[in-house]
């Protein structure tokens, strides 16, 4: 397993708002830039897949490897070269404000790791305008 990135913020919006936007499909294209669009197949829940429609990369396969409501999610994302992004959001409460995590990982053969090191500042990178992107929106909806 390969280690992509480890990223934290905190936002003032309410549990319940964090976990709506951060595990519902429907809304990561909100928050997520290259995303156009998400289909799901069932469900958000442990054991459900679907497909990531990427606005200048075409689809991507995932799946839901854990979800405890309110907690956290894993998703599994099929890359285009093989392996998978594994995927960990996470929201808890720390005092006044609600913290909220991402880790990735790669998980693949040692050729297809060999591959992803190259790319893995861009994937990096991907993590980290999400993240941004949903913690913006997030203040958002709490100025309002």
């Amino acid at each position: 397993m390969m280690h992509i990135s480890h990223i934290t913020a905190t936002t003032s919006a309410c549990v319940g708002t964090v976990w709506r936007y951060m595990s519902s499909p429907d809304h990561w294209p909100l928050w997520q830039e290259n995303v156009k669009r998400v289909m799901l197949h069932g469900h958000f829940r442990q054991g459900t897949s679907g497909v990531m429609v990427m606005k200048d990369s075409g689809e991507l396969c995932f799946s839901v490897l854990a979800h405890q409501p309110y907690s956290h999610y894993v998703i599994a994302v099929t890359t285009p070269f093989g392996g998978e992004c594994v995927i960990r959001r996470a929201c808890s409460a720390d005092d006044d404000l609600i913290r909220i995590v991402e880790e990735v990982h790669f998980v693949g053969t040692w050729r297809e790791r060999f591959f992803m090191g190259r790319l893995k500042s861009v994937y990096r990178e991907d993590a980290t305008r999400a993240m941004s992107g949903l913690w913006g929106f997030l203040e958002g909806l709490s100025a309002d």
